[in-house]
């Protein structure tokens, strides 16, 4: 019973101690970007001496609870009442990267990691040898990027010429605070009573898309084209290691109305389709040359290559038009060889197109000078 009441009585004049001193974060509640405004702090001490020792703190990760940074200060002087600290009075400080896959910036002058954290500082008296703890106090914090993502193409109330048209959008910043970054992309239908923030929130997505790595997106093949009588509206959702960071604002765009396209008049001509195999389309020129490619990837422009195969080493022909523009689809083209005068009559020709995807597709033809 005895030693219970000692023990008791020790736990006691441990626990006033404590009381005795205070430590107070004055973090900032927006804008908590770098290690450095960690610091800002008041230690209040109420003990009849002064205290030798040192300010450490730990950053958990609330939503894995893992250990990602720890910082402790110089050896401080915390007089009877208040001191104020900052940055540059507790300098230098000494810190720990717990997890490396967190994207913890280790510079001492670095970024801090996004997230929602618990950041707990602990004040430890020097006390011969080894330190005791006297003072602890513990924040929830969130820290977010010094800037979102920022949409790029289609722009805000803009009119596209394109049915299918390639998203683009500008990294969150400052891009070394990340570790592992990806983003998600929607992409909604914006009825008439809805604002474009609503409709991203409560609408089914047009298209979607998750752990897209490059800043672009092209709208997919598979789905249909764009409707020109209909407002959209998309928004980007950045990731970093997996945890979303950061959203852009909502953007809106309409897809302009166009004429009739000059594929879907008769055709008058027989056009030549473009094969993979080398061997696998032919066609005889007389003076025009009409072909048809099926721009699938929704390539804005493909690149050509005319080589002349009728002699033992392969001539290239340089062609006034080898990038062509596309749409997407079926793509009726021509190339007017009368005005080549590298063009030999009854020679044998391979036309060569590249794509986005580095495939290469082929068209063979004869020449046939005109009479």
């Amino acid at each position: 019973m005895k030693r219970l009441q000692i023990l008791w009585l020790l736990l006691s004049m441990v626990a006033t101690a404590e009381a005795q001193v205070i430590l107070n974060p004055l973090l900032p509640q927006m804008g908590l970007t770098m290690k450095s405004q960690l610091w800002n702090l008041s230690v209040v001490n109420s003990t009849n001496q002064d205290i030798q020792g040192q300010v450490q703190v730990l950053m958990t990760n609330v939503s894995n609870n893992q250990k990602v940074l720890s910082g402790s200060t110089r050896y401080l002087l915390f007089p009877r009442g208040l001191k104020q600290l900052s940055a540059n009075e507790v300098m230098p400080v000494t810190y720990n990267v717990l997890v490396p896959s967190a994207g913890v910036n280790a510079a001492p002058d670095g970024f801090l990691p996004v997230g929602v954290y618990d950041v707990c500082y602990t004040l430890m008296k020097m006390v011969g040898d080894h330190f005791e703890r006297m003072a602890e106090q513990c924040e929830t914090v969130e820290i977010q990027p010094l800037g979102p993502p920022q949409l790029a193409y289609p722009g805000n109330n803009d009119e596209v010429d394109r049915t299918r048209p390639l998203f683009t959008w500008i990294p969150p910043s400052p891009i070394s605070a990340f570790s592992y970054l990806t983003y998600g992309y929607t992409l909604v239908q914006v009825q008439s009573t809805q604002s474009p923030a609503d409709a991203v929130q409560k609408n089914i997505p047009l298209a979607s898309a998750q752990n897209i790595n490059p800043t672009n997106y092209p709208y997919p093949p598979a789905l249909p084209e764009l409707d020109t009588g209909k407002l959209y509206a998309w928004q980007i959702v950045a990731f970093s290691a997996g945890s979303s960071i950061a959203r852009s604002d909502v953007w809106t765009f309409r897809v302009k109305k166009k004429d009739a396209p000059a594929a879907l008049a008769p055709v008058k001509n027989f056009y030549t389709r473009f094969q993979q195999d080398a061997d696998g389309s032919a066609a005889i020129c007389r003076g025009t040359l009409f072909y048809e490619y099926n721009n699938a990837w929704n390539d804005e422009y493909v690149q050509l290559k005319l080589y002349d195969i009728s002699t033992a080493n392969r001539q290239e022909i340089p062609l006034d038009s080898a990038k062509v523009l596309m749409r997407y689809g079926q793509n009726l083209k021509q190339i007017e060889f009368l005005k080549m005068q590298s063009i030999i009559d009854k020679h044998t020709y391979l036309l060569e197109l590249l794509n986005g995807k580095n495939e290469r597709w082929y068209l063979k033809l004869e020449y046939r000078r005109p009479l």
